[in-house]
């Protein structure tokens, strides 16, 4: 494990609370309505895996809250030669630097089926957890012109980009829908 993961996980298990569901955009609710039943979903970094009870055939792991199906990081994260319908980054994908970033959107695009969705909620670099731990998370700069940039190199395509706002504290993350080329 490298310190970066060590560090994120140790944030992750020992200081965040997840925050409530109160994304305008991002919310667990809206997010499940776009999914169909018969759809296969990976629930990248899935926290305290709250769209468990809302999907029926998720999959989910986190490298730090022993939640989902699996507690392993994306890097370890073997998915057996399956594909899937649609991955969520829910907050997943948000740390280190540009090439850490380059590896993990690398990753699940090379899972993703052509045609599948990824479900994002980045950030734009903000440590804004109202917590003074969060202050040594390296989180990532996203901006919507690098989820062009990016898609277009994945082989992806954007349906929907947009700011998302949460509804209890001034905090805002990027919404982004891409597709996998067919």
């Amino acid at each position: 494990m490298s310190i970066l993961q060590s560090a994120i996980d140790n944030y992750f298990a020992n200081h965040w609370n997840g925050g409530g569901d109160k994304w305008s955009i991002t919310n667990v609710k809206k997010i499940a309505s776009k999914i169909k039943d018969s759809e296969c979903v990976l629930d990248v970094g899935c926290g305290y895996n709250p769209f468990k009870d809302k999907l029926l055939n998720l999959y989910a792991f986190d490298p730090a809250i022993n939640c989902g199906d699996e507690m392993c990081s994306l890097e370890e994260f073997d998915n057996n030669g399956e594909l899937w319908d649609v991955i969520l980054c829910m907050g997943s994908i948000n740390f280190g630097t540009i090439e850490h970033i380059h590896n993990q959107v690398a990753k699940i695009v090379s899972i993703l089926e052509p045609g599948g969705r990824i479900y994002w909620r980045q950030n734009p670099g903000h440590a804004d957890h109202n917590n003074e731990q969060c202050n040594a998370i390296p989180f990532f700069p996203w901006d919507i012109q690098l989820n062009y940039k990016l898609a277009k190199q994945y082989g992806c395509t954007i349906r929907d980009i947009q700011i998302d706002h949460h509804r209890a504290t001034d905090r805002i993350r990027i919404y982004a829908e891409w597709i996998k080329q067919e």
